[in-house]
């Protein structure tokens, strides 16, 4: 006997639970009302090709401007964006998650990127890049990308993301790739120098945006887990349509007449 019949019920956080039965088949569903991530699916589909575009032009465009402006220290910049990208492409490109989940962690990490400048300062950083890439690296260079353009970058990051705009999910990935990854470079340039473990400027604040960026990276995880399980409930659409669908990583099933 073939029957349908569909009943619908409110769940937390504004979804509509549907279940559908027919053919002795039952299908459970959910349909998200993008209260959550604030995100339309086909919005985030039409937009992906033109952000990534647009975060590739823009590293290309920073690596020239750097390189030209301040040399080694400019083009050193460029290679945390490089490694954002990517980051980026594992994370919250296809996945995008609630902003405000994260800003707070996001900001504080900011705050002690900032703090640990101030020792990379204090302790002439500039004389030690030097050293080991062989290229000048002078004191303004060095306050133009770390104390300037960085946090600049990091602030207009925050509120892009609040605006829930892609390149702002692109320039916080550039942060926690620099905090997770590039920061530990103070612990292993001492080898690269002399072969013996000693102080390098910024060492000892070092571990802080390291933290601070490991757990906010988890927060990240964690939001992607839950958006993934929440399901996008999208009813008849073009056969073209349903393979734009089914290429990205959003939770979509189609619901049945």
């Amino acid at each position: 006997m073939d029957y349908r019949r569909r009943s619908r019920r409110r769940g937390r956080r504004g979804h509509v639970l549907t279940i559908t039965l027919g053919r002795g088949v039952c299908k459970t569903e959910r349909r998200e009302t993008h209260e959550h991530t604030g995100i339309h699916p086909e919005a985030q589909l039409s937009g992906q090709k033109r952000s990534l575009i647009g975060a590739i032009a823009f590293i290309v465009g920073l690596a020239l401007v750097g390189y030209m402006g301040v040399g080694f220290a400019g083009a050193l910049f460029s290679v945390a964006f490089v490694g954002g990208l990517v980051l980026w492409l594992l994370t919250t490109y296809r996945t995008p998650i609630d902003p405000q989940r994260i800003i707070i962690p996001y900001a504080v990490t900011v705050i002690l990127f900032i703090a640990h400048v101030s020792e990379e300062f204090a302790a002439h950083i500039e004389r030690y890049l030097a050293r080991l890439s062989g290229l000048p690296v002078t004191q303004t260079d060095f306050l133009v990308i770390a104390a300037f353009s960085g946090p600049i970058v990091w602030l207009l990051g925050a509120v892009m993301l609040l605006k829930r705009w892609a390149f702002g999910y692109f320039f916080a990935s550039v942060l926690l790739f620099g905090m997770m990854f590039a920061e530990l470079s103070h612990f292993v340039s001492p080898f690269m120098e002399d072969d013996a473990f000693h102080y390098s400027p910024g060492m000892y604040t070092a571990i802080l945006p390291v933290i601070s960026g490991w757990f906010t990276f988890r927060i990240i995880l964690r939001e992607m887990k839950r958006n993934r399980s929440e399901t996008f409930c999208v009813p008849a659409v073009s056969p073209r349509e349903k393979r734009k669908y089914l290429r990205s990583s959003l939770g979509v099933r189609f619901c049945l007449a």
